[in-house]
């Protein structure tokens, strides 16, 4: 874990076997990477806490099978990542907290989450100080679910 945390670290490692990683926990923290690994094999990692915390990451990620990943606590904490992630497949998530706290950039339609969380999921301070119009915590006990940056319908 902590792989590159808080190192200048800005280079193509889109290559990379990763598909017998379990954990991403602080992988790229407080780093200047921004790079495309959307290429990723991530099928198997169960924890990406911290993983782009206070980086510069911002590239598509959206076809990553995120569908193991069981914590995504503090993932785009305070990162200027901004794209759209709508389509992961959350549904074994049961930490969310603080996952795009502080991150100003982040503005996007997550609502289709909704649908694919269980009660079970923390969703605490989710969006405070995000770029999103929204930053109430999402509520899975309403129809639809939500908010979840936007107002879903």
């Amino acid at each position: 874990a902590g792989l590159f945390a808080r190192e200048m670290f800005n280079v193509d490692i889109s290559c990379w076997d990763t598909s017998n990683v379990v954990t991403m926990r602080s992988m790229f923290h407080g780093t200047d990477f921004n790079q495309d690994i959307s290429g990723w094999d991530v099928s198997n990692v169960y924890d990406m806490t911290d993983m782009f915390r206070a980086s510069d990451f911002n590239q598509d990620i959206s076809a990553w099978d995120v569908s193991h990943v069981i914590s995504f606590f503090r993932t785009f904490n305070s990162a200027k990542f901004n794209q759209d992630i709508s389509s992961w497949d959350v549904s074994s998530s049961g930490d969310m907290r603080q996952m795009f706290l502080r991150a100003g950039e982040f503005n996007q339609d997550l609502c289709a989450w909704g649908s694919k969380l269980n009660g079970a999921s923390l969703m605490i301070d989710m969006f405070v100080d995000s770029g999103c119009g929204l930053k109430d915590d999402p509520s899975l006990a309403t129809n639809p679910a939500g908010p979840f940056c936007f107002t879903c319908a």
